[in-house]
This record gives C-alpha cells, sequence and structure tokens, in this order.
C-alpha cells in the first residue's frame, strides 16, 4: 500500500574543506512518497571559529618593519539552507527503509566573518591589515550518499555529503567565491505523520 510519509530530525558531524574544518549541526525535514523517494529541506550551522594571529607592524615615516607587533582577530561562521531529494534502496520496514540512499541537494551557503586589529600607536606604526566585516554568499550542489536503518518510529544513519560551488547560473558564468566542501555525519529521524493513500 502507498503510503506519504512526514519526518523532522537532526544531523551532526564534521565538515572538511580549505577554509573550515569544523563540527557542523542541523536540522531537516522530509517528505516521501512511497517510502523510496523523500524530499526535504535542511539547514546546518558550521561551529563558530576565531583565529588570532601576530600581525606586523611598520613605521609611517621609512615604511621599514618595526619590532613591535599587533594581532588580528578573524571570526567566522557557515550557514548552509539545502533543499535535496533522495532516493532510498534496502528491505521496506514498517516506518522506513533499512539500507543505503544516494542523492542530490541545492544549497545556498553563506559565510559570514569579521576581522578586527587590536590597537597599535596609530601615530607611529601601520599595517596593511584591515577590520572587515562581510558576508559571502555562493550557490552549491550536493551529492549525498548514506544509509539508513530503522530505529522505533524513524531512522538512524550516517551520510556523507559533498558541497561543490556551481559557477554557472542560468548559463552565465559566475566567480566562486567559496571552496568545496566535504561532510561527514549522523542523522537521526522521526515520522511525524504517515498516511495511507
Amino acid at each position: 500500500m502507498a503510503q506519504a510519509q512526514f519526518m523532522g530530525g537532526f544531523n551532526a558531524g564534521y565538515a572538511h574543506g580549505s577554509y573550515y574544518k569544523k563540527p557542523y549541526f542541523g536540522a531537516a525535514v522530509e517528505f516521501g512518497f512511497l517510502r523510496t523517494i523523500r524530499i526535504g529541506i535542511n539547514a546546518d550551522v558550521l561551529m563558530p571559529s576565531t583565529e588570532r594571529t601576530a600581525t606586523p607592524l611598520y613605521y609611517k615615516e621609512d615604511n621599514m618593519p618595526a619590532e613591535e607587533m599587533t594581532t588580528t582577530t578573524l571570526k567566522y561562521f557557515t550557514f548552509s539552507p539545502q533543499f535535496y531529494i533522495k532516493r532510498n534502496f534496502g528491505k521496506e520496514r514498517e516506518y522506513a527503509y533499512n539500507g543505503f540512499y544516494i542523492g542530490m541537494g541545492f544549497s545556498y551557503k553563506m559565510f559570514k566573518y569579521n576581522q578586527t586589529v587590536a590597537d597599535y600607536n596609530t601615530g607611529i606604526y601601520q599595517t596593511s591589515f584591515k577590520s572587515a566585516e562581510e558576508t559571502i554568499k555562493h550557490p552549491f550542489v550536493g551529492l549525498l550518499l548514506g544509509y539508513e536503518f530503522a530505529a522505533g518510529p524513524g531512522n538512524l544513519g550516517v551520510e556523507l555529503k559533498a558541497d561543490l560551488p556551481a559557477n554557472e547560473v542560468n548559463g552565465y558564468a559566475i566567480e566562486v567565491k567559496l571552496p568545496a566542501m566535504f561532510k561527514l555525519g549522523l542523522i537521526c529521524l522521526f515520522s511525524i505523520f504517515t498516511q495511507n493513500l
């Protein structure tokens, strides 16, 4: 018998990219027909990070390096809403499938950072580092591979995701502002509503 199912849950894991290597946490809702095809919306946040680096100073008079140093602090985090569709394979259970799934998603990552330079004597010294704050946004295509198994009225599983930056939108080339990212995490979904069709 065909069924429509609505599920919600959480996910957490570790993200690896050239600019970010941190844990992430997210929440998702899914809607599926026949339990094999599901569409969903997920939103995850990579853990905020703070980096402090020694910053060289130069004499204003002759632009020569000074012995004095200051500190630059960089704070940043990434928020990523995503729409996805996935196809489940495996053995049917009362609430879900036990087995692998593959999928594809479309996301819009927002990388927000704040860079500040500690106080120094601006009458004598200068530095090329400036205080700045910006949010960088870029579309991504995601590829999903995972395994789920039924656990009570829901699913537990593990998921590997590759987020690849888009370089073209509506036939027009766009500048790639953020690099690719890979995520490995755990998922936990619960059945909220099931209806026989």
